[in-house]
C-alpha cells in the first residue's frame, strides 16, 4: 500500500489469512472497533471480497485474494442511486402537511383539518401552501376529492379529501412533470 493510511475495509481484508475469521479476534488483529470491523466486513461482503461461510465466520474470496495481491487497495466505489435522491427535509411544511394526512388514514378531512395539525407560527402563507399541495397529490392519484365533498366551515365551503394511495412516511415532492414519491422511487404523472 503507499503512505495513505488504509481504510478500515482494507485493514479487515489485509488481516485475513486463513479460512475462518470471527470479529472479535478481526478487531484485535486490526486495532479496530468491534463495530468497525462488522461494518467493514458488511461492506467487504457487499463488494464480494469477503464471503460468510456461517454465522459470524468470515473469508477472503477470489476477488479478495486479487485484491491482496495487487497490494491490497480496495477501488473507490460510487455510491448507489439511493443516495444520489433529492436530500428531503423532514421538518419542511409539506413533510409535516403528509404526516397529517396519513394520520387522518381514511376519513374524509379538509385542508383546514390538515393545515391546523402541520402549520407552525413561522411558516409563511401556511394555507396556500396547503391548497397548492393538497390540489397537486389529488392531480397525481394520491387524494381524491370527496363527491359532494365541500362541508360548510366558519363563513365559506370547503372541499374535502380522502387519502387512495399511501406509500410510505416520506411526503411526496413536487414536480414539474409530476409528483415524485420518494418512498417506492417513483413518479406519479399529473392526470386529468
Amino acid at each position: 500500500m503507499s503512505g495513505r493510511r488504509p481504510s478500515s475495509q482494507e485493514a479487515v481484508l489485509t488481516a485475513m489469512s486463513g479460512e475462518c475469521h470471527r470479529l472479535p479476534g478481526l478487531a484485535a488483529d486490526t486495532g479496530l472497533g468491534y463495530r468497525a470491523v462488522s461494518l467493514a466486513c458488511g461492506d467487504l461482503v457487499s463488494r464480494g471480497l469477503v464471503e460468510r461461510t456461517e454465522v459470524g465466520c468470515y473469508r477472503r474470496t477470489a476477488a479478495g485474494r486479487e485484491i491482496i495481491k495487487a497490494g491490497g487497495r480496495i477501488p473507490w466505489r460510487r455510491r448507489p442511486a439511493a443516495s444520489n435522491l433529492p436530500r428531503i427535509r423532514s421538518d419542511s411544511m409539506r413533510s409535516r402537511l403528509w404526516r397529517a394526512i396519513r394520520m387522518m388514514g381514511q376519513r374524509p378531512f379538509t385542508g383546514l383539518d390538515v393545515m391546523g395539525l402541520a402549520a407552525k407560527a413561522e411558516d409563511r402563507n401556511p394555507r396556500s401552501s396547503t391548497t397548492d399541495y393538497l390540489a397537486a397529490l389529488r392531480r397525481a392519484g394520491f387524494l381524491e376529492e370527496m363527491p359532494g365533498g365541500r362541508v360548510r366551515r366558519g363563513d365559506g365551503w370547503v372541499k374535502q379529501y380522502r387519502l387512495v394511495r399511501d406509500t410510505g412516511r416520506l411526503a411526496p415532492m413536487l414536480r414539474a412533470d409530476g409528483v415524485f414519491d420518494p418512498n417506492s422511487r417513483e413518479l406519479a404523472p399529473w392526470q386529468a
